[in-house]
């Protein structure tokens, strides 16, 4: 299960970061996570995200953490409705 507050709180960091790749890097070894530099990575390898419970993935870091986002966007307007439809019923 994701977890929705924190999701939203980092696509609305990512938005306004200067270097999403650092902060998205950063996010991920605060939680314990694993990075690889992206220096180390050859960019035609499959990159992976998994973050708050969403993965995102993409050829180098930047296709990954844009899938992220698509990903946790996604996730978060299914929580949003799912939670609406819940009120209802």
């Amino acid at each position: 299960m994701i977890e929705v507050d924190k999701t939203r709180a980092v696509l609305q960091q990512i938005s306004c970061a200067r270097d999403p790749i650092s902060l998205v890097r950063e996010l991920v070894l605060d939680t314990g996570g694993i990075w690889v530099d992206a220096d180390v990575v050859d960019m035609a390898l499959i990159f992976e995200v998994h973050l708050y419970g969403i993965c995102g993935f993409g050829l180098g870091a930047s296709a990954a953490i844009n899938n992220w986002i698509a990903n946790a966007e996604a996730a978060v307007e299914g929580a949003a409705a799912a939670s609406g439809h819940n009120d209802r019923g």
